[in-house]
C-alpha cells in the first residue's frame, strides 16, 4: 500500500509539472474580424482554353461568359465550352477584350485588333463594323445604360446603338475623338468614359471634361459615398480629380499601373493591377483611404487583368497568362487563434453552460468565452467532457485533469492504466467517471474504484470509440467493431445491425432537443427514438465515409461530416420520418464544402470533434484547427437551373441533341453526355435520369454527368434527367429519340 501511494503521489506531481500552472489570458480583437473568402482557381488543366482572360460578363440563362486573347468561352462552373462547340456560327475575329450582357438577352461582343462587335441573341449573329458608324480599331470597352443604349469605346472614339444602328459620338459631343479605354455608368445615370485625354463626363450626346490629369484611364467605379475612382499609370487607383493617392501598404511598391476597377454589392472596390496584384480599398468613403492587397497566389500564378462580379455576388478575376479565379464569400471561418497546434490538428472540443468553447490541441488546451481567449499549458490531451455541472475534464495521457476556478487539477487515479489509448470520456449525475478505451474496451472510475466489466458479455473486452450520457443519465457507448450499449438501470443493452443500427466503427453520439439520440457510424447515420432505430445509409444521401462532427444547431437542424471529412451535411431531423415510413426515400439537405471555405479536413481523432458554442455558432475540429460557421449568415440556397443535354453519342457518332433524332436500327452504345448550370455550388451538384421506353426508375448518378445506354430495342423513347444541390429537383430536361426496327420488321419488308 505504502509502495502505491507513493506511486501514486509521483503521479500527481509528475501532472503538476507538466500542467505547469502556466494559465495565460488572451484579449481577443475587439473589431470584427474581415470578411472570409474561400478562392477557387480555373486554368488549362481544368480545361479553361489558354490566353489572357481580358473580360467577362453573365447573361440572363446565368452562363459566365469569358473573352481571352484566343477566343470567346462559356463557363457554367463545371466545365468551359468554347465558342462554338454548342453550334454557334462562327466569330469575326478572335480576342475579345470587351463583354456585357444585355438586359433582352443579347450577347455583346467586343473584339480588339481588327475591330468591330457582334450581337448574339437566339442563335443569331450579327456582326458590326466601322463601316456600322463603330470607333475605327480595337474595342475597349462595352457597356449598356438604364435606357438600353449601348455604348462601345475604342482606339477611334465613342459610339452609341441607337434604333438598332451605331452612330459616332465625337467632337461636336465634347469628346475629341481620343482613344476610349473605359465606360462607366453612375447611380444617377451619368455616363464616365475613360480616355486618352481623361476622364470625360455627361448623358446623351453632351460630355465636359472633367480630370485631365487621368490619362489613360482603364477603369473606373463609383464608391458607396458618389466618388469616381480611376485607375493610374503610376499610382494604382486614384479618385477623379484627386491630386493625391490613397495610402498603400509596405508591401505595394510604386509605381504600378492599375488596369481594371469594380464595385461589389458590399461596398469594396477592387482593383486589378499588373505590378501589384489585386487590391481592395475598404475604407474608400474615408478622407485618407487605404489600399489592402488581397493575397492569391497560393491559388493560381499571374496578374490580374480582367474583373467581374456575377449575379450570386462571387467575384471573378481574369489572369494574364491565362487563369480564372473566384473569390466567394467563406461560409465558414478558419482564422479562430489556437497555440500549441501540431499537424495532428485538434485533439477535442467542448461546450460548456456559460456559452464557453474548450479546444484541445497537441500542447494547449483554450477556452473561448464572449470576445476572450484563455490559454492553459496542457500536453497531449486525447478526449475532453463538460459534466452537468459545467465541469470541463480533461484525458491526457498522463492521466486526467478538470478545471476548476481557472487551475488544472489533476484527479487521483490509480496505477495501471495506459492513459494514451484513451478515445472519449463522460460521467454520469453520481459523478462516476467512464472511460472509454479503443484497446480494452469501457472502464468506470467510480468511488475510488476501477470498473471494467469483464463479466458484462455485452461490454466486455470490446474495444469502444466514443461514450455519450444523455439527459436522462443514460451512458451510450459506441464500439470500434460497430454497435452501441446502453446502460440503464444497471443494465446494459445493446443496437447493433440486427437492431437497424449503421454498421461499422461509431464515430460520435449525439442527442438532439427532443431527446432523439443519433448515432453516426461507418455505414451511415442511425436515430434511436422511443426505441425505434431508423437509419440513413449511402442510399438515402451521402452518408458514408463519416467523421466523429455531429451536432444541432439552434434551428434544430442536424450537421454530420461525411465523405472523410471533406463536407458537412445539414438537413432537418424530421426527414428520418420520411425514411422510416419509405426506406428507398431520399432526404433533403444542404452541402458545404471547401467551396464555402471547409478546409476539406475534418478531424477523425477528436473525441468529439464538433460543439456548439454558447452564441449558437459551430465549431468543428480540423487538421488545420477549428473551422466556424454561424448558422445565421448561411446564404440563402439557389437551385440549380434545371439540366441540359450537351451532346449525344450514338455507336461513336456524334449526333444533335435536338429532339426528334432518329437512330439507326440496332445501335449497340447510346453515350448522353448532360451538365447543369451553377456558378456557385457546381461541385455539390448531383444528377438523376431514367430512359421512358425502357425503364421509370431513376437512376442516381450522383456527380456524374454522363449516361450510357446498351442493346436499346426499337422504340420511341424519352431521357430525362434532373439536378439538385440540397435534395429539391430541379424540373427534368427531356430529349426524345427514336430507335429504328430494322429491315425485316418493317412495313416494306
Amino acid at each position: 500500500m505504502k509502495a502505491r501511494a507513493i506511486a501514486f503521489t509521483r503521479v500527481v506531481l509528475v501532472l503538476l509539472v507538466v500542467i505547469g500552472s502556466s494559465l495565460r489570458a488572451f484579449a481577443a480583437d475587439a473589431a470584427e474580424p474581415p470578411t472570409s473568402y474561400t478562392l477557387t482557381a480555373w486554368t488549362t488543366e481544368k480545361g479553361l482554353p489558354p490566353g489572357d482572360v481580358l473580360a467577362m460578363t453573365q447573361d440572363l440563362d446565368g452562363y459566365l461568359w469569358i473573352g481571352t486573347t484566343g477566343g470567346l468561352v462559356r463557363f457554367d462552373g463545371f466545365q468551359f465550352a468554347s465558342w462554338g462547340a454548342h453550334g454557334e456560327p462562327a466569330l469575326p475575329a478572335k480576342s475579345v477584350p470587351a463583354l456585357i450582357g444585355s438586359h433582352d438577352g443579347s450577347l455583346w461582343i467586343g473584339f480588339g485588333n481588327a475591330g468591330g462587335v457582334s450581337r448574339f441573341r437566339d442563335g443569331r449573329l450579327v456582326n458590326y463594323s466601322e463601316r456600322d458608324g463603330l470607333p475605327r480599331g480595337a474595342i475597349a470597352a462595352l457597356v449598356e445604360d438604364r435606357h438600353g443604349t449601348i455604348w462601345a469605346g475604342g482606339s477611334g472614339g465613342l459610339s452609341r446603338f441607337v434604333d438598332d444602328r451605331w452612330e459616332l459620338v465625337g467632337p461636336a459631343a465634347g469628346l475629341p475623338g481620343d482613344d476610349v479605354f473605359s465606360l462607366y455608368e453612375d447611380r444617377n445615370g451619368t455616363l464616365w468614359v475613360g480616355a486618352a485625354g481623361g476622364v470625360y463626363r455627361g448623358q446623351s450626346s453632351e460630355f465636359e471634361l472633367i480630370d485631365d490629369t487621368s490619362k489613360y484611364a482603364w477603369g473606373l467605379a463609383e464608391d458607396d459615398a458618389g466618388a469616381m475612382w480611376v485607375t493610374d499609370l503610376h499610382r494604382i487607383v486614384k479618385k477623379v480629380k484627386a491630386l493625391d493617392a490613397p495610402h498603400l501598404p509596405a508591401a505595394v511598391r510604386v509605381p504600378s499601373a492599375g488596369w481594371r476597377l469594380l464595385h461589389d454589392r458590399h461596398g469594396s472596390l477592387w482593383v486589378a493591377s499588373w505590378g501589384s496584384g489585386l487590391l481592395r480599398i475598404r475604407n474608400h468613403g474615408a478622407a485618407q483611404s487605404v489600399v489592402e492587397r488581397f493575397s492569391y497566389e497560393n491559388k493560381i500564378a499571374g496578374s490580374p487583368r480582367s474583373l467581374f462580379e456575377d449575379q450570386d455576388g462571387n467575384i471573378w478575376v481574369g489572369m494574364r497568362g491565362g487563369g480564372l479565379l473566384r473569390i466567394s464569400e467563406a461560409v465558414v471561418r478558419n482564422d479562430i487563434p489556437l497555440d500549441g497546434l501540431t499537424p495532428d490538428g485538434v485533439r477535442a472540443l467542448s461546450a460548456s453552460g456559460d456559452g464557453s468553447v474548450w479546444v484541445a490541441t497537441e500542447h494547449n488546451l483554450h477556452r473561448f468565452s464572449a470576445r476572450a481567449r484563455k490559454v492553459f499549458s496542457l500536453p497531449q490531451t486525447l478526449a475532453l467532457h463538460t459534466d452537468t455541472a459545467g465541469t470541463v475534464w480533461a484525458a491526457t495521457t498522463q492521466g486526467v485533469v478538470r478545471v476548476v476556478n481557472d487551475r488544472l487539477v489533476p484527479l487521483a487515479l490509480p496505477q495501471g492504466m495506459r492513459w494514451d489509448r484513451i478515445a472519449s470520456i463522460t460521467t454520469d449525475s453520481a459523478g462516476a467517471l467512464w472511460l472509454c478505451r479503443n484497446d480494452q474496451g469501457l472502464w468506470r472510475w467510480d468511488q475510488g474504484k476501477f470498473s471494467r466489466f469483464d463479466d458484462v458479455p455485452e461490454v466486455s473486452a470490446k474495444p469502444c470509440s466514443f461514450t455519450y450520457t444523455d439527459r436522462r443519465d443514460r451512458v451510450w457507448v459506441g464500439f470500434v467493431a460497430g454497435g452501441v450499449a446502453l446502460y440503464e438501470g444497471g443494465q446494459f443493452h445493446v443496437y447493433d445491425e440486427h437492431a437497424g443500427l449503421a454498421g461499422g466503427r461509431v464515430a460520435a453520439i449525439y442527442e438532439d432537443r427532443k431527446g432523439a439520440v443519433w448515432i453516426s457510424a461507418a455505414a451511415g447515420l442511425s436515430r434511436v427514438q422511443n426505441g425505434r432505430v431508423t437509419t440513413v445509409t449511402a442510399e438515402n444521401g451521402p452518408f458514408s465515409s463519416v467523421v466523429p462532427s455531429l451536432l444541432e444547431d439552434n434551428d434544430g437542424y442536424l450537421w454530420m461530416g461525411v465523405n472523410s471529412g471533406s463536407s458537412l451535411v445539414r438537413f432537418n431531423p424530421s426527414e428520418l420520418d420520411k425514411v422510416a415510413a419509405n426506406r428507398a426515400y431520399e432526404i433533403e439537405y444542404s452541402v458545404y464544402d471547401i467551396s464555402d471555405g471547409l478546409p476539406g479536413d475534418l478531424q477523425w481523432l477528436s473525441r468529439p470533434a464538433a460543439v456548439r458554442g454558447g452564441d449558437g455558432r459551430l465549431w468543428f475540429a480540423t487538421r488545420d484547427g477549428v473551422s466556424l460557421i454561424d448558422p445565421q449568415l448561411l446564404p440563402r440556397g439557389r437551385r440549380p437551373a434545371p439540366p441540359r443535354v450537351d451532346r449525344v453519342t450514338a455507336d461513336g457518332r456524334l449526333l444533335a441533341s435536338a429532339p426528334g433524332v432518329s437512330l439507326p436500327a440496332r445501335t449497340s452504345t447510346l453515350q448522353v453526355d448532360y451538365g447543369a448550370l451553377s456558378l456557385s455550388a457546381a461541385s455539390k451538384l448531383r444528377f438523376r435520369y431514367m430512359l421512358e421506353g425502357q425503364n421509370s426508375a431513376w437512376v442516381d448518378a450522383g456527380s456524374r454527368r454522363q449516361a450510357v445506354f446498351t442493346a436499346i430495342q426499337p422504340g420511341h423513347y424519352r431521357f430525362r434527367v434532373s439536378a439538385t444541390n440540397d435534395g429539391r429537383w430541379t424540373e427534368a430536361a427531356a430529349w426524345d429519340f427514336s430507335v429504328a426496327p430494322p429491315f425485316y420488321r418493317t412495313n416494306r419488308f
